[in-house]
């Protein structure tokens, strides 16, 4: 990526860019992971990266769910510590 050209909620409705690369920085609710799935199935961007924030047992969940649904998606989880 070169630059931000928009920072959009994923709860609100937003326009179909698929010449665009999508950065996601989530957190691990499954509302949340409903939509991420919606905007991959759609091909919503023309590629995306997922960011997850928060994440400890929720780390497998998501890559068996990815797995299950998705054939080429790149999934980061970044592991916060307290």
């Amino acid at each position: 990526m070169t630059g931000t050209a928009d920072i959009e909620q994923i709860e609100q409705r937003r326009v179909n860019n698929r010449e665009m690369e999508a950065l996601y920085i989530l957190t691990p609710e499954s509302h949340i992971v409903d939509c991420v799935l919606a905007d991959l199935e759609r091909k919503k961007y023309k590629q995306a990266s997922l960011l997850w924030t928060g994440c400890e047992i929720f780390d497998e969940f998501v890559a068996v769910w990815f797995a299950k649904t998705c054939t080429s998606v790149t999934t980061t989880s970044k592991k916060t510590y307290r």
